[in-house]
């Protein structure tokens, strides 16, 4: 627990390390920082480096820089060794940006968009070799209307869970699976169609539970989860939830846009919130 904002966790392969974006009350940059899981000292990597994600031997972070002051915005990806050089995979763009969300043999994974945020933004496979790169490798998903946010491999590598939310249905989302070698514009594996507002989607180790985030019937996001059948690609039982967080004293932050959510064999990590108040009374306002 800090006197500041946490955000953008993200658990080391190994478990026992945590790197993590840090805004202090009254400053303008965000630290980036790695901490171990057993607590301690947190160890400064960079200023405004956002988004940390291992890669899958925990020995390196990919993350990236953006220039908010700009219209339209500015945005570089980059990665650094632990103890090492940072070298960048991307140069400065304003007309494309590149949000990784996932690591694996592959290589990175995640959303590509505009510098303005809006229109379709499909999932696409960057290579975390290729310095100073103009275009990603490879579009996995292209979802016409429509942004695919939040992916993540599943742990066997045969599918991709993510979040896709309409462009003319503000406010709402669908849990998705589709098959990682797939055609761009392949059928959806639709998930957990109870819910409107999903997010976060993270697999179980074993991969046999996609857990996620939602306010579904409460009036606070709470953890839930819900069986996957890796070898079908589909959903097995219905949502359950593991969490009843119903008070502003603690709970998951309902700014999904900077929080994160990570999955390892002991723990999960939540962006939480805590909201506090007083009514004052005043004496002798009429003297």
């Amino acid at each position: 627990k800090l006197d500041a904002t946490a955000e953008f966790g993200s658990i080391s392969p190994d478990g026992r390390r945590l790197a993590y974006n840090l805004r202090r009350p009254g400053s303008r940059d965000i630290e980036l920082r790695v901490v171990g899981m057993a607590g301690g000292p947190s160890e400064l990597l960079g200023i405004n480096a956002i988004g940390p994600l291992w890669s899958p031997d925990g020995t390196a972070l990919a993350y990236s820089y953006f220039r908010l002051n700009l219209n339209p915005i500015a945005a570089r990806l980059a990665i650094q060794q632990i103890g090492g050089q940072e070298r960048f995979l991307t140069d400065w763009r304003n007309d494309l940006v590149f949000s990784a969300s996932d690591w694996n043999a592959r290589g990175l994974l995640g959303t590509q968009m505009s510098a303005s945020l809006t229109g379709d933004a499909p999932l696409v496979l960057w290579s975390p070799g290729k310095l100073g790169a103009a275009t990603p490798d490879r579009v996995l998903v292209s979802v016409p209307n429509a942004q695919a946010w939040q992916a993540m491999w599943s742990p066997n590598g045969r599918w991709v869970s993510f979040v896709l939310s309409p462009n003319d249905r503000p406010g709402t989302s669908e849990l998705t699976v589709a098959r990682a070698d797939g055609a761009p514009d392949q059928p959806l594996i639709r998930i957990a169609g109870e819910h409107t507002w999903p997010d976060k989607p993270r697999w179980s180790p074993d991969g046999r539970t996609l857990y996620f985030i939602s306010p579904h019937r409460a009036p606070y996001f709470n953890l839930w989860g819900v069986g996957f059948d890796a070898d079908r690609g589909a959903r097995v039982g219905e949502p359950f939830t593991l969490t009843a967080f119903d008070s502003p004293a603690l709970h998951i932050s309902p700014h999904v846009q900077r929080a994160e959510m990570e999955v390892s064999a002991q723990h999960v990590v939540l962006t939480m919130k805590a909201v506090s108040g007083s009514i004052w009374m005043l004496d002798g306002v009429d003297r």
